[in-house]
């Protein structure tokens, strides 16, 4: 059986292979951005989706990540915020603006168009996927 927890490594190894930064022959450096937000909120999803049933918690079939995060229990929560306070970032303010970077991102052709700009933290994105998939 494929678990939740396998599903969400897939979407992680795909998110740190589109980061990969790699050498185009006319110089420039290609990283696909696009699929690497897209494929790293979902791997945050699932994993926070994962805990919550493990933990018998009901969740609301959403995509924002603050939602969700904030439903695990408070020690699941407190280790994982406790992470990114070792490495000096607020976790609480990059969570809030990555929590729709997957709905975001996914239609960004749209979000653009009504917006103009939008960004993704890449390395807080990181280390909340690798720290949810070390939590589970």
């Amino acid at each position: 059986m494929y678990t939740v927890f396998q599903q969400a490594y897939s979407f992680l190894v795909a998110a740190e292979r589109c980061m990969e930064e790699r050498k185009h022959p006319n110089g420039q450096i290609q990283m696909p951005i696009i699929p690497s937000v897209v494929n790293a909120t979902f791997a945050c999803e699932l994993y926070l989706k994962g805990m919550l049933d493990k933990n018998n918690i009901d969740f609301p079939y959403k995509h924002d990540l603050k939602i969700l995060f904030n439903l695990l229990p408070c020690d699941i929560r407190n280790k994982i915020e406790c992470v990114f306070q070792d490495e000096n970032i607020d976790f609480e303010k990059e969570l809030d603006k990555a929590k729709d970077l997957f709905i975001d991102w996914r239609y960004l052709h749209q979000k653009i168009a009504t917006v103009g700009t939008i960004h993704a933290n890449l390395e807080f994105l990181r280390l909340f996927m690798n720290t949810l998939s070390d939590c589970h």
